[in-house]
């Protein structure tokens, strides 16, 4: 007995655990928080008939894709420069119309009882090199639930006022920008 008792005090000296069950567990915890992401990618483009003089139109499309319901965006666009030249001093730019762009999704609308119209700022921008101009920003609520997956449509035009303007091909670039609404801000 005095064996046994010395032998269970030189167990418990050298730290050695004991455990009565045959087998045991236990329960880790994992979390992964999935964050707010979103991708914009060019579609296609038309501009409507062929341009004399006054206001043209272009129609321009991007898919959006989110994993937020609500998406802000903003516009940003560029006069348009004979042969895509920025720094042609013998042709000036076919410049954008003050007028403001028209915005719509496929399943979509303007958070807030916002219009689709977006107006211009005063903000300038340099949209791969072509110098340019922002609109305001607007959040559009998708109707699918939890996500913005679809495609975003812009109607946006510019003033050719100049009857005597060389003919070719004029370029310009347009950039549709957006951003991610986690939550949407109550005014």
């Amino acid at each position: 007995m005095k064996k046994l008792m010395i032998s269970l005090a030189v167990l418990l000296m050298l730290g050695t655990t004991v455990f009565a069950d045959v087998s045991n567990s236990d329960v880790a915890t994992v979390i992964a928080t999935v964050s707010p992401n979103i991708a914009v990618n060019y579609e296609g483009s038309v501009v409507t008939g062929n341009v004399q003089t006054g206001d043209f139109v272009a129609s321009i499309t991007f898919r959006v894709d989110a994993n937020t319901q609500f998406v802000k965006f903003c516009v940003e666009g560029s006069g348009l420069y004979k042969a895509g030249i920025v720094n042609n001093p013998d042709t000036p730019p076919i410049p954008l119309s003050s007028d403001p762009v028209e915005i719509s999704a496929d399943n979509a609308n303007p958070a807030g009882g916002a219009d689709n119209l977006i107006d211009w700022t005063t903000e300038l921008a340099d949209i791969n090199g072509f110098p340019g101009i922002k609109t305001e920003d607007i959040i559009f609520e998708s109707m699918q639930i939890g996500h913005f997956s679809q495609d975003v449509h812009l109607l946006m035009k510019w003033l050719q006022d100049d009857p005597e303007k060389p003919t070719g091909e004029y370029v310009g670039k347009v950039r549709l920008v957006a951003m991610v609404v986690p939550v949407y801000p109550v005014p």
